[in-house]
């Protein structure tokens, strides 16, 4: 058409109501602003060189789990230097309900009947399998024995999108928190951090959570583990304690009475969570119900760029 090549060389395309307001200086047919807004959402020059300012599509959360360890994030986080027994890469698995991880110190290059095995050691013996694992887009978590072995447990697998951390932001977290723990723990001994990782655990599943307001070991097991100052504390506070004295059934029975009371409110809290996440997140979004084939650009943040002449460089 005439207007296109005339505006393209004039100005390049500066949005639709600016378009519209050049044109019709020099143009008239019926439907002119309709016809520019479809022809410069077609471009595919801006739609690579300028970043729309509302996303499409709706925060979706993940489903709340109703139990712990129902629902598990998994993730590898590499970077750390070698140590004595050659490991170089921890383990993580994380459970979405409770908040509980599992660190598990190993080599970067673990193949996947090795993670398996050490999944299988380090958290299935203690909690079962779980119904759905989230992880990244790891080859070891994209192989086909990895797949086949989570189908035949009735297991359901998400993946989660490429160059998108959040999906798995569990473990991202507790990526972050490991790291700043150990860098405190072994700045003397870097090598040696493999060691402290337990105690790196232990601590992490003791500490309240933000989140749900209660520890991973309440909210997973029912129960907060003795410290060492809880045993250097005198015996009077512990008569004081059994002072009021309860049948062993009066005594279960408030035990799971507690137990179900946490995890209701551990649930309650984390459903308000992702409602108020949910509400924050979309106001900078428009609905948009994506189909399967559809294509879309993918936004790379300009840290992926590398080489000269970032600046200019297609987002």
């Amino acid at each position: 058409m005439i207007w296109e090549a005339h505006y393209s060389r004039a100005a390049g395309h500066v949005g639709v109501e600016k378009t519209v307001a050049v044109l019709q200086k020099y143009f008239y047919w019926p439907n002119l602003r309709q016809d520019v807004g479809k022809y410069i959402r077609s471009c595919t020059a801006c739609a690579i060189a300028k970043p729309t300012i509302k996303k499409q599509g709706l925060y979706t959360p993940l489903p709340t789990p109703s139990r712990p360890w129902e629902s598990i994030s998994m993730d590898y986080m590499s970077g750390l230097p070698s140590t004595k027994h050659g490991n170089d890469c921890v383990f993580v698995v994380v459970d979405r309900f409770s908040k509980m991880a599992i660190m598990a110190a190993c080599k970067k290059n673990i193949t996947v009947e090795a993670t398996a095995k050490l999944f299988f050691e380090r958290v299935w013996v203690h909690f079962g399998i779980p119904q759905s694992i989230i992880s990244d887009r790891d080859s070891r978590f994209l192989s086909t024995f990895w797949s086949s072995l989570w189908s035949m447990l009735d297991t359901k697998l998400t993946k989660s999108t490429a160059f998108h951390p959040q999906t798995d932001g569990q473990t991202e977290v507790v990526n972050q928190m490991i790291v700043h723990i150990l860098c405190m723990y072994n700045s003397k001994h870097p090598c040696t951090w493999d060691e402290s990782l337990p105690y790196v655990q232990h601590s992490y599943n003791r500490a309240l959570h933000s989140s749900t307001g209660h520890s991973s070991f309440q909210v997973g097991l029912g129960f907060q583990p003795l410290c060492p100052i809880d045993v250097a504390l005198p015996l009077a506070a512990t008569h004081t304690a059994s002072a009021h004295v309860q049948s062993e059934t009066d005594k279960a029975t408030s035990f799971i009475e507690h137990i179900q009371h946490i995890r209701q409110q551990v649930h309650d809290i984390l459903e308000k969570s992702n409602a108020k996440y949910k509400q924050r997140h979309d106001q900078h979004r428009v609905p948009h119900k994506f189909q399967v084939g559809d294509k879309v650009w993918l936004h790379l943040q300009k840290e992926r760029l590398t080489g000269a002449y970032q600046k200019l460089r297609p987002l």
